[in-house]
């Protein structure tokens, strides 16, 4: 599997010919070194994340899609320590959690 990148920020700042300074004002700030900090690599923390979606139209698990993939492996393998777990369902409502983590774990 190739490897992804952390995230597709500076990509898609480009594709929509915005600067960093036109990113940082559009966060509400003027600091540029934050942006090309987000685009090195660091997860920026929800709201910015968010933010972002609303600036570049994409959204943040696409934009943040090597650290999506990487949260998603982890909840996978939690999700299949569950069912490993997870006596024989007999109640509506262990049955519904039973499928869910079955969907997760897929």
């Amino acid at each position: 599997m190739p490897r992804r990148l952390v995230h597709y920020l500076r990509n898609e700042r480009r594709r929509k010919a915005l600067t960093q300074a036109d990113v940082a004002a559009l966060l509400g700030g003027r600091w540029k070194g934050r942006i090309a900090w987000y685009e090195r690599g660091a997860v920026p923390p929800t709201e910015v994340a968010l933010e972002y979606e609303a600036i570049l139209g994409k959204p943040v698990s696409d934009l943040l899609g090597g650290a999506f993939h990487r949260a998603s492996l982890k909840v996978r393998r939690r999700a299949q320590e569950l069912l490993k777990k997870d006596n024989n369902p007999n109640t509506p409502r262990q049955w519904r959690r039973h499928r869910v983590l079955e969907r997760i774990a897929a």
